[in-house]
């Protein structure tokens, strides 16, 4: 049987750049953020919150709302019908997509602090 628990710690562990990315994308660069076995984060100074599983976050409709606008049900189909060792690589695709459309339709100054 497949060992579920490893598997997940596994997959954070590769991948903990990208879910920072969505956060920071979703909530703001001033978010502190630790991907362990849960995704723990604090903004603002508020309380610490946590985030159960990855894929809790990235099914959550007030943070996909927020980085794909009003059509994230949409972008949550495409990552529902792929298993999860598919789903990061089409989410990073998602985020590059998000990214550069947000650079594209900026003033040059503006792209480049983005780009930081």
């Amino acid at each position: 049987m497949k060992d579920y628990l490893k598997y997940e710690n596994d997959r954070n562990h590769r991948n903990h750049a990208l879910y920072e990315r969505f956060m920071r994308l979703a909530v703001g660069k001033d978010v502190n953020i630790l991907v362990a076995h849960h995704i723990t984060f604090e903004v603002d100074g508020e309380e610490p919150n946590e985030i159960p599983s990855v894929d809790t976050l990235m099914f959550c409709h007030e943070l996909m709302h927020k980085v794909f606008g009003d059509n994230f049900m949409y972008y949550l189909a495409q990552l529902a019908v792929r298993g999860p060792e598919k789903r990061d690589e089409h989410f990073a695709m998602l985020l590059d997509r998000v990214e550069r459309d947000a650079l594209e339709t900026v003033s040059p100054e503006v792209a480049v602090c983005l780009a930081k």
